[in-house]
């Protein structure tokens, strides 16, 4: 904000510079005028220049009065950089993508100060195809190795990010047909773990058709336990059609359905049509439930896990969806557009929805999906350039957090009253005045206080989504 001795200022230098600009065009509309009438070609000439100089003049003076006016900007808020209230041994997990190579690099961050403990690459797999999930001691990765020719998942070790094994999915591309030509085999993330095993799906499309592969591999080597050939595969990289747990592997399906693998041996357990052809279900499992969405054509169901018997189901289609299910021991919450509601997870009951959203935000965050996470009683999500709080029990906003985003925040994490949330953000500059050392660098991972938003941290690390925590210094 401006302050009250910089507000007289700026009304007064815009009164000075309306005045002015009333002025010059009397000047110029009188110039050119006279340049119309006169009859002698040097008089011509003269008024002519004369309305031309005005012009010139005019647009030196808005350029000196737009300098003179950046100065009244408001400037960055400044970088507060004291240690999170957690313990030393606290650590985040996180991805990020090389600037040269574009390969995948793994890092870890103390969360107490925000320095990074090591970093891992990948550099020959493309971070637009390597996802990541962390469990215990261990990061997994899935990916594609470039060099090799191959769909892999590495496993690294927390502490210092060294591979510890890697296992071969499968070649990149499947072999060539009658004319030479292979078809990409794309691997689609993030792995999911369950029951001490790794489920990860891959794309193996053909001319024609929806063809993909769901894996388990043993956590200990890598070593595959099974694999199933699937039809009506869906390879939305933006799609989360896979869960696991309770001995049970789910996946969606393009023709609407849901399926149950048995998680030790691959088979089909059962299947259940809930949605029509080209809407895939996508499902989240808490304590023995299933909770599936169908973004834009299906409404939010509840199915009972160990055999898909239909629960509950909302009479009313979600329409049009931001972000995946969110299911907490008591509520499950679903973001539209405009809209955040909340249900009663065990029967689907409307508790509240509440129009928090702002219209004329900047877009949402990378991966085209807004967040939700409910942490401690209290709901937190972003969208645009804002990241909320809001009460649980009744969608009471308790503070939200304004960053100079132009793309928007991603999924936070909490820890004893400390959020840690990556962001991308770009200071608006003010006619060309460039962004002094301590504004909000381009890409950042920030650690806020859960209870006001204010920052304790801020590194400049282009992060991708999501972050995990693990207890257990590097």
């Amino acid at each position: 904000m401006l302050s009250s001795v910089l507000v007289p200022l700026v009304i007064s230098a815009l009164l000075v510079s309306v005045i002015v600009g009333v002025v010059v065009a009397g000047v110029f509309l009188v110039s050119v005028r006279a340049a119309a009438r006169s009859s002698r070609p040097l008089q011509k000439a003269l008024w002519g220049s004369s309305a031309l100089l005005v012009v010139v003049a005019t647009c030196l003076g808005s350029y000196v009065a737009a300098r003179t006016l950046s100065l009244f900007a408001p400037p960055p808020a400044p970088l507060v950089n004291v240690p999170a209230p957690v313990p030393n041994s606290l650590t985040l997990i996180m991805a990020r993508c090389d600037v040269h190579s574009y390969g995948l690099i793994v890092v870890a961050v103390h969360a107490r100060e925000g320095s990074v403990a090591w970093q891992s690459s990948l550099e020959h797999v493309p971070c637009a195809l390597g996802r990541l999930t962390v469990s215990g001691t261990t990061v997994y990765v899935l990916g594609q190795d470039t060099t090799a020719g191959a769909n892999g998942v590495w496993a690294l070790r927390t502490t210092d990010g060294a591979v510890l094994w890697h296992s071969i999915l499968g070649p990149a591309a499947s072999a060539p047909d009658a004319s030479g030509i292979g078809t990409p085999n794309f691997p689609l993330g993030p792995p999911v773990l369950a029951d001490g095993l790794i489920y990860v799906r891959v794309q193996t499309l053909s001319a024609g058709s929806d063809r993909g592969q769901l894996s388990a591999l043993r956590t200990t080597d890598g070593s595959r336990l099974w694999s199933q050939a699937l039809d009506a595969f869906d390879a939305d990289a933006s799609a989360q059609p896979l869960a696991a747990g309770g001995g049970l592997v789910l996946l969606g399906a393009r023709d609407g359905s849901l399926r149950a693998f048995a998680a030790q041996t691959g088979a089909l357990v059962w299947r259940v049509p809930l949605f029509g052809s080209g809407t895939t279900p996508e499902p989240v499992l808490a304590a023995g439930i299933i909770y599936v969405v169908g973004c834009y054509l299906g409404p939010v169901t509840a199915l009972r896990a160990r055999d898909g018997t239909l629960l509950w189901r909302l009479a009313a289609e979600i329409g049009g969806c931001l972000s995946p299910l969110v299911v907490t021991g008591e509520r499950l919450y679903v973001l539209t557009h405009l809209r955040l509601r909340a249900f009663a997870a065990h029967d689907g009951r409307l508790l509240w929805d509440e129009d928090v959203l702002d219209p004329g935000s900047a877009g949402i965050p990378p991966g085209g999906t807004a967040r939700v996470a409910e942490l401690g009683g209290v709901v937190y999500f972003s969208r645009g350039s804002y990241l909320d709080a809001l009460r649980a029990s009744d969608g009471h906003r308790l503070w939200r957090h304004h960053s100079n985003s132009n793309v928007g925040f991603h999924t936070p994490v909490a820890f004893q009253g400390v959020l840690f949330v990556s962001t991308y953000v770009a200071y608006p500059h003010y006619f060309g005045v460039s962004c002094p050392p301590n504004c909000e660098p381009p890409e950042a991972l920030d650690a806020l206080s859960s209870a006001d938003g204010t920052i304790y941290w801020r590194l400049s690390n282009p992060a991708s989504d999501p972050l995990f925590l693990i207890s257990g210094a590097p």
